[in-house]
């Protein structure tokens, strides 16, 4: 997949975020430097480029925060403008799968979306993983689709 497979390809995603998103990418494509700072003046507060791993609660709750726009790898996009990675969310839940000290997860989502690419299979990812373990998703905040 190529970086303007993703710029270009089918978002669900707020609208505000997908023209930040667009205005980050068509500047890295022109080859002009990113202005970090200036993006997160515009947005009010730092960039959350660094996806969290999942920690475990008191009776064995895997708590996985899903936050930001969602993309399918950690490359730039997530360095960038940072969200989540479909691929690393993957990584993480099959981990949780596997741990034998997690007995329900919980994803815990604050998202405005994203891309489509990565989505349906992160889906099936979390349908398999409800026949396993119990799997709860909740937010406090914003949970658009991806």
């Amino acid at each position: 997949m190529k970086l303007t497979d993703i710029v270009n390809g089918a978002w669900a995603l707020e609208a505000a975020s997908l023209i930040e998103i667009q205005g980050i990418y068509k500047t890295h494509l022109r080859g002009d430097k990113i202005d970090v700072a200036g993006v997160e003046a515009r947005l009010g507060r730092p960039l959350a480029n660094e996806q969290k791993k999942y920690t475990v609660r008191e009776g064995g709750v895997g708590v996985l925060a899903i936050e930001g726009v969602l993309a399918p790898k950690a490359n730039l996009f997530t360095e960038i403008s940072g969200g989540a990675s479909t691929q690393m969310l993957t990584t993480q839940i099959l981990g949780m799968l596997n741990d034998n000290a997690v007995k329900s997860i919980i994803l815990a989502v604050d998202s405005p979306g994203g891309s489509v690419f990565g989505t349906p299979e992160l889906a099936n990812i979390v349908r398999g993983a409800a026949k396993m373990k119990p799997v709860v998703t909740v937010s406090d905040a914003t949970m658009c689709s991806g």
